[in-house]
């Protein structure tokens, strides 16, 4: 769906991508990483003088690290130290049942 955003931000017909092949080369990508694979391979469509295609946009993913693989463990370290210390933002299932620490609110 990412995929299919920028392709239509930038005036292209989706339908003419395999969004699925895109999107397993993609996996651990963000939204921002894979606009910038779609913009890279346009600038590189510009050059040759062609329209984007599947494979320019694989080859802009190809060449791409992802945040996710180079800065794995600044994230898997900041996730340790969110889950002791922050609350989730969305449902994770059952919610913990917070202590009372003995004083009440008065009005």
């Amino acid at each position: 769906e990412i995929t299919k955003i920028h392709l239509l931000k930038r005036k292209r017909d989706p339908e003419k991508f395999n969004l699925e092949l895109i999107a397993k080369a993609s996996v651990g990508f963000s939204g921002a990483e894979i606009e910038q694979a779609i913009v890279s391979s346009l600038f590189d469509a510009f050059q040759a003088e062609n329209e984007v295609d599947t494979e320019m946009i694989m080859n802009s993913i190809r060449q791409t690290k992802p945040l996710s693989v180079t800065m794995k463990e600044n994230i898997d370290a900041l996730r340790n130290w969110a889950a002791a210390r922050t609350r989730f933002a969305s449902s994770q299932g059952e919610t913990e049942e917070i202590p009372s620490l003995g004083r009440q609110l008065e009005f």
